[in-house]
């Protein structure tokens, strides 16, 4: 659940401790703040540049910063750097923001594959541009969250997959997590005050279609593992009472409030929660967000409650490798969703979905690239797939 208890529970403290790094990714256009759970994740160039996590018990705040951003030059490494990662659990966070300007700085050469390394993270570049694009201007979305994993509903994949062939060398069984996406958006409120919630996968090169691991018995990052992970979600969010229920968790726990979660509810509290902290801490320039009561705020019905977005970016608009890996055009992607759809077990061992199972969804392709601004952002006006397509 996306909240954070010292903001709840002791805004002085907050303010003390806090409001310093609010301000610094209020004053920096290219950083984007995203919420989580008693923390909070500082992105630039769609890399981490910090996290600053806050532990309710202790009442303690701590710093972090992934040092493998400097795998590939030591030197580059800023030279407090191993001392506060020693000491980060404080309350006095000032040395944390005297180099905040430069941690920023190497994730960004890091990103752009120039902190010793060679690889440009182009996919997380373009899904930050889109962020700063929809927040910036005055667009009718806003991109609330990123890299969004929805809390509670993790599944091992045998149950998830209706199989048990999924320990891997060293005999764990690997998890699976519904509902996983790049970049969350929700659309301009209507007069009822009702929302569409926007599931956006960003995909850089045709390259990024496939990620269908039948080795490893997932479905991987690609077009079908990104399907697959919605299905639930999707179908949920648009029924009338959003009810999810986990088949491992049920096994496991006893009580419904454990291994049962309202997708709706647990979606709009974080959306909520999420508004209203860049609400209240001036964080919102979009100004079609910016006066909303966001405490009653509500789903629209039906396929308008919720949409799942592709964004293909470095695409030739005539190339139809997306249609590809649909299975709707073209059918010669090996694991292509219409064939897993049909549970071809020639193709794979594994449980995906019925053609019953699908839904409508929307994307875009694009020749622009990570280099690129001015993205074409207007979500209702993109391409449509639809179900009925994976039923003939």
């Amino acid at each position: 659940m996306r909240s954070i208890k010292v903001y709840d529970k002791n805004i002085e403290k907050f303010n003390q401790v806090v409001k310093p790094f609010i301000d610094f990714a209020r004053k920096n256009n290219d950083v984007i703040l995203g919420v989580r759970n008693n923390e909070m994740h500082f992105y630039v160039a769609g890399g981490r540049f910090f996290k600053l996590s806050y532990y309710p018990r202790l009442n303690k705040f701590e710093g972090y910063i992934d040092e493998n951003y400097f795998n590939f030059n030591s030197n580059e490494k800023p030279a407090k750097l191993d001392e506060l990662l020693k000491k980060r659990k404080t309350d006095n966070l000032d040395e944390w923001l005297e180099i905040l300007e430069e941690l920023k700085e190497k994730v960004e050469k890091y990103q752009n594959g120039k902190l010793g390394n060679t690889t440009v993270k182009a996919e997380k570049i373009i899904q930050q541009k889109i962020m700063h694009e929809l927040n910036n201007t005055n667009s009718n979305y806003y991109a609330y969250d990123v890299e969004y994993q929805l809390q509670g509903l993790n599944d091992y994949i045998y149950k998830a997959n209706n199989t048990d062939k999924v320990k891997n060398e060293s005999g764990n069984v690997k998890t699976k997590t519904l509902g996983r996406a790049d970049i969350m958006v929700i659309g301009k409120p209507d007069n009822e005050n009702k929302i569409t919630i926007y599931l956006v996968e960003v995909k850089h090169g045709t390259n990024a279609y496939g990620g269908v691991d039948k080795n490893n018995l997932t479905f991987g990052s690609g077009i079908a593992g990104h399907i697959k992970n919605n299905i639930e979600i999707i179908k949920k969010l648009r029924e009338k009472d959003g009810i999810y229920e986990s088949k491992y968790r049920k096994e496991n726990f006893e009580k419904e409030d454990q291994y049962k979660i309202n997708i709706k509810d647990r979606l709009l509290d974080e959306i909520k929660f999420i508004m209203n902290f860049y609400k209240e801490n001036d964080l919102i320039k979009n100004d079609n967000f910016k006066n909303i009561d966001y405490n009653n705020i509500t789903l629209k019905d039906g396929k308008e409650s919720a949409e799942l977005v592709f964004f293909l970016a470095d695409c030739n608009n005539e190339n139809t490798t997306f249609e590809s890996y649909l299975g709707i055009k073209n059918c010669d992607s090996t694991y292509s969703v219409k064939k897993l759809l049909k549970n071809d077990k020639n193709l794979i061992d594994l449980y995906f979905a019925e053609p019953k199972d699908m839904f409508d969804f929307k994307y875009i392709k694009t020749d622009k690239t990570y280099e690129d601004n001015n993205f074409n952002l207007n979500i209702d006006e993109y391409e449509e797939v639809k179900k009925e397509d994976f039923m003939k």
